[in-house]
Parts: C-alpha cells; sequence; structure tokens
C-alpha cells in the first residue's frame, strides 16, 4: 500500500481515523443529548424517538454490514460474521426473556431490567470504543515514520 502524505506530514490513512473519531465524538454527544431530552418528554414523544432511532440505526447497520462484506479484507469478513453471531445471541437472549415474562407474567422485562440492559449496552460501547483506539494506535505504529518515509 502506497502511503500518501497529507499537510503536515501525516499519513492520510492516520488522518482517515482522525475524521472517524470526530464521527465518533459526534454521534455519542448526539446520544447523550437524546438521552437527557428524552427524560423530559411525554412517553408519546418518547416512544416516537424510539422509533426514528430504531430507524437509523436500521440504516446504519446495513449499511455497515454492506460495506464490511464487500471488503477486500478476509479479517474484516470474519469480523462481520462474528458480529452477526453476537447480534443473533443477543436477541435471542432478549426474545426469551421477553417470552419468559409474558408467558408467566404478562408483560415484558421490567423498568429496570431494561434500565441494566441498556447500562451493558452502553459498558459494551466503551469497550468497542477502548478496542477501536487500540486498534488505531496498533495502525499508526505500522505506519512509516516521517523519516522512513523520506527516504522512500
Amino acid at each position: 500500500m502506497a502511503v500518501v502524505l497529507c499537510e503536515g506530514g501525516k499519513a492520510m490513512e492516520t488522518e482517515i481515523l482522525s475524521v472517524k473519531l470526530r464521527e465518533l465524538d459526534e454521534t455519542v454527544g448526539q446520544l447523550h443529548s437524546r438521552i437527557e431530552r428524552s427524560q423530559a418528554v411525554s412517553r408519546s414523544k418518547r416512544q416516537a424517538e424510539l422509533e426514528a432511532v430504531r430507524q437509523d440505526c436500521a440504516e446504519a447497520e446495513q449499511t455497515l454490514r454492506s460495506r464490511m462484506r464487500f471488503s477486500r479484507s478476509g479479517f474484516v469478513r470474519e469480523l462481520t460474521e462474528a458480529c452477526d453471531e453476537l447480534e443473533r445471541a443477543a436477541k435471542h437472549a432478549y426474545g426469551r426473556v421477553c417470552t419468559t415474562r409474558s408467558e408467566a407474567e404478562g408483560e415484558h422485562p421490567n423498568a429496570e431490567e431494561s434500565i441494566l440492559l441498556a447500562e451493558y449496552a452502553l459498558d459494551f460501547a466503551m469497550q468497542a470504543a477502548n478496542r477501536a483506539l487500540a486498534l488505531s494506535l496498533e495502525a499508526m505504529n505500522r505506519q512509516p515514520e516521517p523519516s522512513e518515509r523520506e527516504e522512500t
């Protein structure tokens, strides 16, 4: 792979990581704002927000999965399969909890269980962000140093 230098001598591949990090910052900021706003609105407005978020998530997931499936990298295709498997397992577990409770009590998981699920989802998101940091640092370490770039 050719290393293309940007202004200031940074490799373009490293610039991509900065762009993705800014996107993540923006998304987390929006998530925080949406949660705070949703605490102060009616249940019907929260339900409308939920439907909008679900639609946004479905579209973003479809786009990401499409990009991953058509990647030239075998690792990315393998990662896609692992993500699909994890998603199926999570849906199965949540569905089992809903089915068990609905059969036994005629209701879905209570607020406490739902909050706990949301808390763990945020914990997994933080772990994913930390893994992304590690992968980013590894990728940067694999880039030639500026002095090595000048020699090539």
